[in-house]
C-alpha cells in the first residue's frame, strides 16, 4: 500500500513540476495540480510516519525476541551442564 501510495504522489509531483514549467499559462489546470499534490502529499507524509512507528516497533520487538531466546539459551546450556555434572 504505501508502495503504491508513493507511486501515485510521485506522479501528482510530477504532474505539477511539468505544469511549473509550463510556458503556457494554465492557471486552473495548476491550481488543479497543486490542490491534488498538496493533498497526496499530506497523505504520503501520514503514511510514511506510520510505515516509520511500525518499523521502529519491528525493530524493537525483534530485539525482545533475540534476547528473550539468547537468555533461554543460556539457562538450557547451564541446566544441561548441571544435570550432566550429577
Amino acid at each position: 500500500m504505501f508502495h503504491n501510495y508513493r507511486i501515485e504522489y510521485d506522479a501528482y509531483r510530477s504532474d505539477l513540476e511539468i505544469l511549473l514549467q509550463s510556458p503556457i499559462s494554465q492557471s486552473n489546470a495548476l491550481a488543479d495540480a497543486q490542490r491534488a499534490h498538496d493533498e497526496h502529499k499530506v497523505e504520503f507524509e501520514k503514511l510514511r510516519a506510520d510505515v516509520s512507528v511500525k518499523l521502529r516497533f519491528l525493530n524493537e520487538n525483534r530485539v525482545k525476541v533475540s534476547n528473550f531466546f539468547m537468555v533461554s539459551l543460556i539457562v538450557l546450556v547451564i541446566f544441561s551442564l548441571v544435570a550432566k555434572t550429577f
